[in-house]
């Protein structure tokens, strides 16, 4: 087990975790944050791309 690439997958993970509570509470607090919808679909990209190299990494690091 690869202990190095699967502490940077748990890292890719609370990151995408920290975005999606951000677009959250955008989404449910609207227009609080300053966010506006060009943004939110680019955290949402962020968010996503994050997921998948968290997924990555760990399946990597097994």
């Amino acid at each position: 087990m690869n202990w190095r690439q699967f502490g940077i997958g748990i890292a890719f993970f609370i990151l995408a975790l920290a975005i999606g509570a951000i677009l959250m509470y955008r989404l449910t607090h609207q227009g609080h944050m300053g966010i506006g919808l060009l943004r939110g679909f680019k955290l949402s990209a962020l968010m996503l791309a994050a997921l998948g190299a968290a997924i990555y990494n760990i399946t990597h690091s097994l």
